[in-house]
C-alpha cells in the first residue's frame, strides 16, 4: 500500500477520532450530535478517497480530491475555532481540538503534495 494511502486511512481515523471525542467532551449532550456525525463524515470521505489511491488507474485523481477535501475541511475547521477561541469561556475543549484538527488538514495538504507520485511507476510501486 502506498505511504499516501495509509496517511489517508491515518487521517480518516484521527477525523472520526476527534468527532467521538468533541461529543464525549460536551457531555453527550444531544446538541452536540453533529460532532460526531462530522467527524464520521469527514473521516469516512478521506477513508473512502485513502481506499480509491490504493488502485492504479485512480490513485492521481483521489489525491487530488484528497488535497482539495483537506483544504476544504482544514479552512472549516480554522473558521470554527477562531469562532471557538472567541467564545473560550464556554468551550476551550472545542477551540483546542478544532485547532488540532486544522492542524492536522494541513499536515495532511503537505504531506500529499510531498507524496505526489511524480510517475506511473510510482504509483505501481
Amino acid at each position: 500500500m502506498p505511504a499516501y494511502s495509509r496517511w489517508l486511512f491515518f487521517f480518516a481515523a484521527f477525523l472520526v477520532l476527534a468527532g467521538v471525542i468533541a461529543f464525549a467532551a460536551s457531555g453527550f449532550a444531544p446538541r452536540a450530535k453533529t460532532a460526531i456525525m462530522m467527524g464520521t463524515l469527514t473521516g469516512a470521505i478521506m477513508g473512502t478517497l485513502g481506499y480509491l489511491s490504493t488502485k492504479t488507474k485512480l490513485a492521481k485523481p483521489a489525491l487530488g480530491t484528497a488535497i482539495f477535501f483537506a483544504l476544504f475541511f482544514g479552512s472549516t475547521f480554522t473558521w470554527r475555532s477562531i469562532i471557538a477561541w472567541q467564545n473560550i469561556d464556554q468551550k476551550l475543549y472545542l477551540a483546542i481540538l478544532l485547532t488540532v484538527m486544522a492542524c492536522a488538514s494541513l499536515a495532511t495538504v503537505i504531506a500529499l503534495f510531498k507524496m505526489w507520485p511524480r510517475s506511473q511507476k510510482a504509483i505501481t510501486a
